[in-house]
């Protein structure tokens, strides 16, 4: 099963976005910790995604982009992908 992983930060007002796959390897050695488990032969089990929250720092952030910086933030977080 391959991961699909979009990274996006900001320093200074400058975005920066960070894009990569990967792929998921077996749990050879029994040790399931500190990791998110999917189990695709499982079928009621359903992985939409991650969630997110706007913070008091998060807003204070937002405030300081212009508008194109506002607006492509926005498009890039409610963008719907199928895969």
């Amino acid at each position: 099963m391959k991961l699909r992983w979009t990274a996006t930060g900001a320093k200074e007002n400058n975005w920066k976005t960070e894009e990569g796959e990967s792929m998921f390897r077996p749990d050879t050695e029994g040790v399931e910790n500190q990791v998110v488990n999917l189990y695709p032969e499982v079928s009621f089990q359903i992985f939409e995604g991650f969630g997110g929250a706007i913070t008091d720092a998060s807003g204070y952030v937002y405030s300081l982009m212009n508008d194109a910086q506002k607006q492509q933030a926005f498009a890039e977080r409610l963008e719907l992908s199928e895969s």
